[in-house]
């Protein structure tokens, strides 16, 4: 069996926030064309080599995990109020257990919030990890002089990642502490946020049909 060239990093997109300012969860948010914006991340994430895809789920669970494509699973976060920490914790444990967990050496985590990020942007992330020991780095996109996604992190620090996140810091102050690699990928992405209405309008992206207060409904169920 041919297995793809970066069978040993899983990719992790966080789409678990309720996305407030919005006023819907950006998981569950369409291309122009209609695709659910956690399959294009999925999308970007097997064009680039990767076999093991966790999705991570939090406000409208159900409706999220229904746009994840066949070859990723959606792994939920049960505490995804607490934070952006609380999905990535979910997302490293999941990639831990994937039945190819002996053999996944680091993970590369995409957003939801950012879902114009390409295939070219985490391929030049991880050229830039296996430059050293995958299972010790640490690397992050630049969009100039701002940081962004995607991010690589070895194994070897997710266990502090997991000790130390809290609310929405995620993995910053593993970061903050360890010897980090920046790769500019200006050129490959635009690397943007969508946090704003006139934000998903600029980026070509559209409401889902599920409404704000059904997915308040499902979350009440």
């Amino acid at each position: 069996m041919r297995h793809a060239p970066n069978s040993d990093i899983a990719g992790i997109v966080l789409a678990a926030g309720a996305g407030s300012r919005l006023g819907v969860p950006k998981g569950l948010l369409r291309t122009s064309c209609g695709q659910p914006v956690v399959a294009r991340l999925c999308d970007q994430l097997t064009a680039a080599g990767l076999s093991e895809i966790v999705v991570v789920t939090g406000a409208a669970a159900e409706a999220v995990a229904a746009g994840v494509p066949a070859g990723a699973r959606a792994a939920h976060a049960p505490d995804w109020q607490d934070g952006l920490s609380a999905s990535l914790r979910a997302g490293l444990r999941a990639a831990a257990e994937t039945s190819a967990g002996e053999r996944i050496r680091a993970v590369v985590i995409l957003l939801a919030d950012v879902p114009g990020i390409t295939a070219a942007a985490i391929e030049a992330v991880i050229a830039a990890a296996r430059e050293q020991s995958i299972e010790t780095s640490l690397v992050r996109a630049m969009f100039g002089a701002r940081p962004g996604h995607p991010v690589v992190i070895g194994s070897q620090h997710w266990q502090q990642v997991i000790d130390t996140a809290t609310g929405d810091s995620g993995a910053k102050a593993v970061f903050a502490s360890g010897a980090v690699r920046e790769v500019d990928c200006s050129h490959l992405c635009t690397g943007a946020d969508i946090d704003t209405p006139v934000q998903l309008r600029a980026a070509g992206l559209r409401l889902p049909k599920l409404l704000p207060d059904a997915c308040a409904r499902e979350e009440g169920r």
